[in-house]
């Protein structure tokens, strides 16, 4: 056992007498060094720590009052302020992670991707991070779930503001020590203590239909949403608790969502009426997702009317990104919400209208919508959006629509990203995309399970080669390509005009792997190649070998599922460890091998040392021979 030292005994007897005796904290802050002020702070618990830093803002703001003789001395406190709240912040850092071990759930992070948050220039600084304020808004989410869960019981009759909240959650405050602060310990448990208390750090929150009230409303008076997410609001009385919240925060919203939400056409225009600012019919959002939820556009369309839904889009003039998935749209409805958007919101970077089956006529409706914009500005020249990611994935498109879809995207030259996948596009419709690609400058191309075929594919890889168009990201997986793509793939990979590639599943196999390797001389610019589940065999050896030697560039390789044996990956481990002894030393930082069936996988890496430079995922055995039990490769 081991004998603390005087300076963790006065630590301890310090952190006690603060926990216990908060204000003496307020004399103490300014007369230690920052070393220890962080120790101790690190060491409290969170409703401490709150104490502890709003005291220490009073303190600022008492010196603040002071007459201009103590100007310098003011000057002085403001300096050790900032240094002082720098440690207050590390401390909230050090809380949140230790409590929420696999990080808080951040915004957006289901919606777009990590290329699409760069576009829009909102991906997080960790330096910048308030974490007092995420620490707070992830404890008032955990309320607001435990909230929904009692509140959701069959027979609960009780106010949402009274539900008490389970010891296991308070816990993690401080519940032991509440009575310090002249709270007693069942008003700490009210779920309206919290939000009372902490509810001014709610930027970001989850609202489950059941609380959607005048009672939350109540609840949340002291918050400025930015962001807020509803999830299952069905009934009038849910929609209505929604548009009182909306209201509230009108101002200050900049995104919102709507997950497995039914809305009539009247709720959806008290929606749009909530959000308007003043008399004018607009709205702040930046943001607005529709995720598996239905919208009643249809009726209004019938009528002759104007939906509620469309006059909330012609609010969106700020909007940057929309997001339509799984809405069950019909076409002529989705070409309406298109061409609304896109002659609404002039900041419109981002559009996802996915999972509809639109087929044809969508693309029929919006180019003939497009085209009557053209028209009647023949004098202002060619009509443009400036739409930069476009993704049109599971909507039935076929080869007819893609060759409209083609004329429609010349109004948006400005596109960076376009998401084709499970579509049943076949050879025709890439061969009628590839006039429109040698035109313009995608960043991003997916054509993943479009039923192309190897023709079709050489065709695209052929108009890249010519327009020598470099790309952050192609993917063509889950198309049955064949050993017959190795030979184009292979001069396209030569010409380093791709970073990312993806061609799972496209039935490579064990002779196209080897064509592929004896193509490819080098290849630069490539950074992560994903070849899984092509059934490579031992054959694919070669291929990962000269990769991992020869591409210094090259970051990431999947090579699971590929049925490579023992000697291959025997074969990789040497080729890793001579990479990893070599005074260049190859850039790979992450290889999956995972689900090829070698029992022995996890003894043959064990053996290389490799410093930390590079992850090996491995096959798990008994997950994965679950699998081969039932499939084997025998045709």
């Amino acid at each position: 056992m081991d004998v603390p030292s005087l300076q963790q005994l006065c630590k301890r007897a310090l952190v006690a007498s603060v926990i216990h005796e908060p204000r003496m904290w307020r004399d103490l802050n300014y007369s230690l060094p920052p070393d220890l002020v962080s120790s101790v702070l690190v060491s409290v618990t969170p409703i401490a720590l709150q104490v502890l830093q709003e005291q220490l803002k009073e303190s600022h703001q008492e010196f603040s009052k002071q007459s201009g003789t103590f100007r310098s001395k003011r000057k002085y406190v403001e300096v050790f302020e900032s240094t002082q709240l720098c440690c207050y912040n590390s401390a909230w850092k050090i809380q949140a992670n230790k409590r929420w071990p696999l990080g808080i759930k951040k915004r957006y992070c289901n919606a777009l991707s990590s290329s699409e948050l760069d576009l829009l220039g909102i991906t997080e600084d960790e330096s910048e991070v308030d974490w007092q304020q995420r620490y707070w808004e992830a404890h008032l989410q955990e309320c607001l779930n435990e909230a929904a869960a009692q509140a959701s019981a069959p027979f609960y009759e009780g106010s949402i503001g009274d539900v008490i909240l389970p010891d296991g959650l308070l816990a993690h405050i401080g519940l032991q020590y509440v009575n310090t602060y002249g709270v007693s310990a069942f008003e700490f448990s009210a779920l309206k203590y919290h939000f009372c208390r902490f509810g001014q750090y709610a930027r970001y929150l989850r609202i489950r239909s059941v609380l959607c009230s005048s009672e939350l409303i109540n609840l949340l008076i002291s918050a400025r949403l930015q962001h807020v997410a509803f999830y299952s609001v069905t009934h009038a009385s849910h929609v209505e608790g929604l548009c009182l919240l909306l209201r509230q925060n009108k101002e200050s919203l900049r995104a919102v969502e709507f997950h497995y939400c039914k809305f009539s056409s009247s709720a959806l225009l008290r929606v749009a009426e909530s959000m308007t600012l003043g008399d004018e019919p607009t709205h702040f959002l930046h943001h607005f997702f529709v995720i598996s939820s239905s919208l009643s556009i249809q009726d209004d369309r019938l009528s002759g009317s104007a939906s509620g839904f469309v006059k909330l889009l012609h609010s969106c003039r700020y909007l940057q990104s929309a997001i339509f998935f799984d809405n069950q749209l019909d076409s002529l409805d989705a070409s309406r919400i298109f061409f609304v958007l896109l002659q609404a919101a002039s900041s419109l970077s981002i559009l996802h209208v996915s999972e509809n089956e639109l087929e044809g006529l969508f693309v029929m409706e919006l180019l003939k919508s497009l085209s009557s914009i053209q028209c009647s500005n023949l004098n202002q020249g060619c009509v443009s959006f400036p739409l930069k990611v476009l993704d049109l994935r599971s909507n039935s498109l076929d080869s007819i629509a893609i060759q409209g879809l083609s004329v429609c995207l010349k109004f948006m030259p400005l596109l960076e990203q376009l998401n084709l996948s499970d579509n049943p596009i076949e050879d025709d419709g890439i061969r009628a995309l590839v006039p429109y690609l040698q035109e313009v400058s995608l960043l991003e191309l997916n054509v993943s399970s479009c039923g192309l075929s190897s023709a079709g594919v050489s065709a695209l890889l052929e108009a890249l080669l010519l327009s020598k168009q470099s790309l952050k990201c192609l993917s063509m997986a889950h198309n049955c390509l064949g050993r017959s793509i190795a030979s184009p793939l292979g001069k396209f990979l030569s010409k380093g005009l791709v970073e990312r590639l993806d061609i799972e599943d496209v039935g490579l196999g064990p002779v196209g792997c080897s064509e592929l390797q004896e193509v490819i001389s080098h290849i630069p610019n490539l950074t992560h190649l994903i070849i899984s589940k092509n059934r490579i065999g031992p054959a694919g050896c070669k291929l990962v070998c000269k990769l991992i030697s020869e591409s210094r560039m090259l970051k990431v390789i999947e090579s699971s599922w590929n049925l490579l044996d023992l000697e291959s990956l025997k074969c990789i481990a040497l080729e890793l460890q001579l990479q990893c002894d070599a005074s260049s030393g190859g850039m790979l930082e992450v290889l999956d091998l995972r689900g090829n069936p070698v029992l022995e996988a996890s003894k043959i890496f064990e053996k290389i040392n490799l410093d930390g430079k590079c992850i090996v995922l491995l096959p798990d055995f008994k997950l994965d021979n679950q699998f081969f039990n039932q499939h084997d490769d025998d045709p």
